[in-house]
């Protein structure tokens, strides 16, 4: 596993040399789920005439406070300090869980695909494991029919990506029980004719199918709802 290396102090007060704060704002980057509404860092090795104002700066408070649990965040990471150790500590399980994602859920997919597509890539919650397990378990009987890979294009959403594309307060993406499909060389209507030919035959689950013009909705609520283009 990887680990932060940084040779002298980052933040305020620190020396800041330029790999160190890229060190620093590359780990925070990848730990952004820990730290809400902090977007995304610029990797440039910089704090700014002002690091009192650096959004690097105020990501370092930010995951002091909310992870380190410091009472009085002071905005600097010192080599082997408790920031550090922390950062290190979640950069860990961070990339064991990356490795947990990249494993195989079935013969034709993996969890990564069915992670969902905000900036922290959120792995599907453990709750909500066994939907993606039966739902990969119908697309691979679509993928036996029609004899071509699947795309993911959406799988499982969190409540705040759910609502930053748009979807429904209901959307079976919030539990992991449906996924936005396409697959190269067919239309999305011959994906969808070849879905409802599978639940008419009783090969895969009722569900929620929804047909759009660049991808086929499929989920597995159990109770059968049809909508979009015809």
């Amino acid at each position: 596993m990887s680990s932060m290396r940084i040779t002298q102090a980052v933040g305020l007060g620190g020396v800041n040399n330029n790999n160190d704060v890229k060190a620093v704002q590359t780990a925070l980057n990848k730990l952004l789920k820990l730290i809400p509404s902090t977007k995304i860092l610029t990797v440039d090795g910089r704090l700014g005439s002002r690091p009192e104002n650096s959004k690097t700066v105020a990501a370092i408070k930010l995951f002091q406070s909310k992870v380190v649990g410091m009472i009085r965040a002071d905005g600097k990471v010192d080599v082997n300090g408790r920031s550090h150790r922390k950062i290190n500590e979640k950069l860990t399980d961070f990339e064991k869980l990356q490795v947990a994602q990249n494993m195989v859920l079935s013969k034709y997919f993996k969890w990564s695909e069915f992670a969902c597509h905000d900036s922290s890539k959120t792995p599907v919650p453990n709750e909500y494991k066994n939907n993606v397990k039966i739902l990969a378990e119908q697309l691979s009987v679509l993928r036996e029919k029609i004899a071509k890979p699947i795309h993911i294009n959406c799988g499982y959403r969190t409540p705040e990506h759910n609502s930053k594309v748009g979807g429904v307060s209901s959307s079976c993406h919030l539990t992991a029980k449906a996924a936005d499909i396409s697959v190269k060389g067919m239309t999305p209507k011959e994906v969808h004719k070849a879905i409802l030919d599978l639940i008419s035959e009783g090969k895969i689950r009722e569900g929620g199918l929804g047909l759009y013009n660049t991808f086929v909705h499929y989920d597995i609520r159990g109770t059968a709802a049809r909508w979009g283009n015809k």
